[in-house]
């Protein structure tokens, strides 16, 4: 009985004198306020790069490496706050411009608009819960115009839906446009460029209606798939896109060779390419004109 006793006692002791596991500590308001200034400087170091993507370029093709550090910073802010929308559509427009001018295969700029197409699906399920929580409607069954009405003039919704746009377009190119057709994504593409519209028309030079002119005038006609499809209304949007933006050189690009395809506006359509390849790249869009301007070169030696 001592002996039991004592070990007894002993344990008794050994549970006293343990100190309990500790507790994890919620970060004080002075380290939450360190790490949103850490996330802020993190966002501005994307924003950084991205303006330099035209360095050490090769004609009108891109060096990556502005464009990678641009992408890297952005998707490091996004690991550490995983609700932040502003990052998601920087994240898309970086990433169109790495697969667009940067020399890449189509086989890579798949793999990149595949990684791409989920952070847009977030950033677009976050800004129609934003809408949702505006108009005390249901998010998931909100039209475009409704979206646009909750988002008026909000830019960062409007960039949200444009990027999700152009990313859900490039994707459609690199895998096929029938099959994407077939599988919604037109659908899709042209209900976030409505909302682009309702948010803001005016939004990257008149980007909803370049996108939406563009998808009419392109997209394969499809029974009971596409037959929204309307080429007519294509050139329509794509002329709307010009009366706001007539300095955009993809604007021009898009309706000249809508009114080639689709219309027996040809002369119109060479006069537009000859303006844009005459015209001065913008600085701030160097690249992206210099490719536009060699695209248009392209299609009227074709057209001859």
């Amino acid at each position: 009985m001592h002996i039991a006793s004592a070990v007894v006692f002993s344990l008794l002791a050994q549970i006293h004198t343990t100190s309990p596991p500790s507790q994890p500590t919620l970060p004080s308001p002075q380290e939450r306020a360190m790490e949103n200034l850490h996330l802020e400087a993190q966002a501005r170091e994307g924003d950084v790069h991205y303006q330099r993507r035209a360095e050490g370029r090769q004609a009108d093709v891109a060096s990556s490496i502005e464009i990678d550090a641009s992408l890297e910073a952005y998707s490091a802010s996004l690991k550490k706050n995983r609700s932040d929308v502003e990052d998601r559509w920087k994240y898309l427009r970086s990433t169109y411009f790495k697969a667009e001018y940067t020399g890449l295969n189509d086989e890579q700029k798949a793999a990149l608009y595949e990684r791409a197409l989920p952070i847009a699906d977030e950033a677009i399920s976050l800004e129609r819960d934003t809408a949702g929580r505006r108009s005390g409607q249901n998010a998931r069954a909100m039209e475009p115009a409704q979206l646009g009405s909750a988002l008026a003039g909000d830019l960062t919704a409007g960039e949200t839906f444009f990027w999700a746009s152009v990313t859900s377009g490039q994707w459609a190119l690199v895998h096929g446009r029938l099959q994407a057709a077939r599988q919604g994504v037109a659908a899709k593409i042209r209900d976030q460029a409505r909302t682009t519209i309702a948010i803001d028309p005016k939004l990257e030079d008149a980007g909803g209606y370049r996108v939406l002119g563009r998808l009419h005038c392109v997209s394969p006609k499809i029974l009971f798939v596409t037959g929204w499809v309307d080429r007519d209304a294509g050139v329509r949007y794509l002329r709307k896109s010009v009366e706001i933006a007539p300095e955009n050189f993809v604007n021009l690009f898009f309706l000249a060779e809508a009114l080639r395809e689709n219309t027996d506006q040809r002369d119109e359509a060479v006069q537009i390419l000859k303006k844009v390849v005459a015209a001065t790249p913008r600085p701030d869009h160097l690249i992206e004109d210099l490719r536009v301007q060699a695209d248009a070169r392209r299609d009227l030696a074709a057209w001859k």
